[in-house]
């Protein structure tokens, strides 16, 4: 984890939790998650990390969708300290997700996925860790697009 990283998140003003939707069968949530877990590990006072899969998270993952409409993992909220809704993340940092959605339809699927794990690799979580940080430094928002998830439920899980 890059050092800025770690003094950002020990300065955040106050406690978050993160709620990510990922599998373990999506390699976007491979390349996003470990990272976000370090985060979560070297912060404590300032992180909770919970992972939940796509059966249990299916409505928040409805709610956050990428800008084609897509249902993906990984699906990452971030709450407060009183679980108020702050902010959502959805599968890629958005420098990729620009390029994926731009390129999809022009080169073969094998040639997408090279590039896409070509620039995760030179990243190394770099870009993800920034713009949960974003995020992450935000107070709660005024309206949750994930109204209606049962939090204490996901919380029990």
């Amino acid at each position: 984890i890059d050092p800025a990283a770690l003094e950002a998140a020990r300065t955040l003003p106050a406690r978050r939790r993160i709620l990510a939707v990922a599998d373990d069968r999506c390699s976007d949530s491979a390349w996003a998650l470990p990272y976000v877990a370090k985060l979560a590990a070297a912060v404590p006072e300032k992180l909770e990390l919970r992972v939940i899969g796509p059966a249990k998270g299916s409505r928040i993952q409805s709610a956050h969708l990428t800008p084609d409409g897509r249902v993906v993992t990984p699906t990452i909220i971030v709450l407060d300290e009183n679980n108020r809704y702050i902010g959502g993340w959805v599968e890629r940092p958005s420098e990729l997700q620009t390029w994926y959605l731009e390129n999809k339809s022009r080169v073969t699927e094998a040639a997408l996925y090279e590039h896409v794990n070509k620039w995760h690799r030179k990243d190394a979580g770099r870009s993800t860790l920034r713009e949960l940080l974003l995020l992450l430094g935000r107070g709660a928002a005024d309206r949750d697009p994930a109204e209606g998830v049962d939090r204490d439920a996901v919380e029990r899980e």
